[in-house]
């Protein structure tokens, strides 16, 4: 565990430093894809930076909500104690909540812009588990997120995300539907998320009924709305309409 890192006689957090390196490995993605495919390159960049607000607010309000009990005791200190309030609860990032605000963030990008981007859409997904490959380095690196005795859960993850950019790459050469994936994507991760909890050793998620707060979102949600993209065709999709700038 290394959870900061000394350059040039100053600590930076491990965590930032991996996040920072997926942030700029999905952007030499996101360059190498708009060239390949005649796209701008200065709108997909814009059309990304408008989703990593929204993920950030949406990764840190999905954590305080998985903690909703120690939250409703310690929220009347948040401004006469902070320092309270931190320790009872712990500040961090819920990955499912930075996913639905990265998204919501991608929709509110393309009617900024007003422009049609949903091809640009169907290639950016594989920017997410790109970033969250790293991201989850940076975990291991941090020492959170961790699994139970001797199963490194955050570099399985890794390993796991990365296979997933791989497949999602491939299946936007080969296969022309605007939202197949984004279905594949949530589908696989979810899948794979939901199983990979039972091997965490952090408590700190949220349980309710047995299942983490990410088993409940993957059940009800991601794995759902997968299946939704996959079987919808693009002309009948409700996130058509998000992503064509005409909300």
């Amino acid at each position: 565990m290394h959870p900061s890192v000394n350059i040039f006689g100053r600590n930076f957090s491990s965590y930032s430093i991996m996040a920072l390196a997926g942030v700029i490995t999905a952007l030499i993605y996101i360059f190498f894809i708009s060239f390949k495919k005649n796209m701008s390159f200065k709108q997909n960049v814009t059309f990304m930076i408008c989703g990593i607000p929204f993920a950030y607010i949406g990764a840190v309000l999905l954590n305080y909500l998985s903690q909703i009990g120690p939250l409703s005791v310690a929220l009347p200190y948040l401004f006469s104690d902070f320092d309270y309030f931190k320790a009872y609860v712990p500040f961090g990032f819920v990955f499912y909540g930075g996913l639905i605000g990265f998204l919501c963030g991608l929709a509110f990008g393309a009617n900024l812009i007003d422009e049609d981007l949903r091809i640009n859409f169907r290639y950016m997904v594989a920017a997410i588990p790109l970033f969250h490959c790293f991201g989850r380095i940076g975990c291991y690196l941090a020492g959170c997120c961790y699994g139970i005795n001797h199963i490194p859960v955050q570099l399985i993850e890794s390993g796991f995300n990365f296979l997933l950019f791989i497949t999602l790459c491939i299946i936007c050469v080969r296969c022309r539907k605007i939202f197949i994936p984004i279905g594949v994507y949530f589908i696989s991760y979810g899948i794979f998320r939901f199983i990979i909890e039972f091997f965490r050793g952090d408590e700190i998620r949220g349980i309710l009924f047995g299942l983490s707060t990410s088993q409940w979102i993957s059940c009800l949600l991601i794995i759902p709305l997968g299946i939704y993209n996959l079987v919808v065709k693009d002309e009948k999709n409700h996130f058509n309409k998000w992503f064509n700038g005409s909300i």
